[in-house]
């Protein structure tokens, strides 16, 4: 996550992991998953974990199930230029862009045609763009791939949202993926995939290091490479988020709800 966000911005990330935390099961997570996507003006998304994207159950998904299966049935996923993209690398993307790109195309090659094939196919369930973003597996394995889309509405209308609210979109993509790969693996994961979180975020992180190895807040910025300003903003952003006036309470609150481990 980066390290310019408003303290605002902070309180919506906590917040966040702490209602997507308190799932009971992986329906009542995909559902707060889309209550939030709902809030931010969104009518659905999808979830693809990339390096096992044809070997793991998509359970995270709320567009129609028709897409998902059509998409397996035709194998679109062998010339998805989007899921290639988003494999290779972490800038966000959009479908229209794509589009644009696919019509343009002075020599039309049958992995275009397809592409639009595909496009067409999700336009015919009322969809006409999504926002993908992509981000690196917190357990190091790869790149997932989380979208959100509005069934009839425009490009430009799901794109205006899209700028409005795209420091929550990014910051959902990362909670969604953190949390899910602590609470729910076995739906998560791929059986040959570790389950030990490499890269945390960094608000919970400098409440872990404050808990678990009695640093002060300016060793914790040390050790996370951050300034003490910045991790200022992240402990207030917590008591904000959790409703308390002190640290110890925010990190007491972080250990009691299992944000953070002991």
């Amino acid at each position: 996550m980066p390290d310019n966000h408003s303290v605002d911005d902070l309180v919506f990330d906590i917040n966040t992991y702490r209602e997507l935390n308190a799932a009971k099961d992986i329906r009542d997570f995909k559902q707060r998953i889309l209550n939030i996507v709902n809030r931010l003006g969104f009518s659905d998304y999808t979830y693809t974990r990339l390096e096992y994207a044809n070997d793991i159950e998509a359970h995270l998904i709320s567009i129609p199930d028709e897409i998902a299966e059509n998409y397996h049935a035709e194998r679109y996923w062998e010339d998805d230029v989007i899921l290639e993209h988003c494999r290779s690398s972490t800038a966000p993307l959009r479908l229209s862009v794509v589009e644009d790109y696919l019509a343009c195309s002075p020599v039309p090659s049958a992995a275009f045609g397809r592409n639009c094939e595909l496009y067409r196919m999700v336009a015919s369930f009322g969809y006409s763009d999504f926002y993908h973003i992509p981000y690196k597996a917190h357990n190091g394995s790869g790149n997932i791939m989380f979208s959100v889309t509005s069934k009839d509405e425009s490009s430009s209308e799901i794109y205006r949202k899209v700028e409005k609210h795209k420091t929550e979109l990014h910051l959902l993509a990362d909670a969604i993926d953190f949390i899910g790969t602590c609470k729910f693996p076995d739906y998560f994961l791929h059986a040959t995939e570790s389950r030990d979180i490499q890269i945390a975020p960094k608000a919970l992180r400098v409440l872990t290091l404050l808990a678990n190895e009695d640093l002060t807040l300016k060793q914790a910025a040390d050790r996370l490479s951050i300034s003490v300003d910045i991790a200022q903003r992240h402990v207030a952003a917590a008591r904000k988020a959790f409703g308390v006036s002190t640290t110890n309470r925010a990190v007491y609150y972080a250990l009691s709800k299992g944000l953070i481990a002991p």
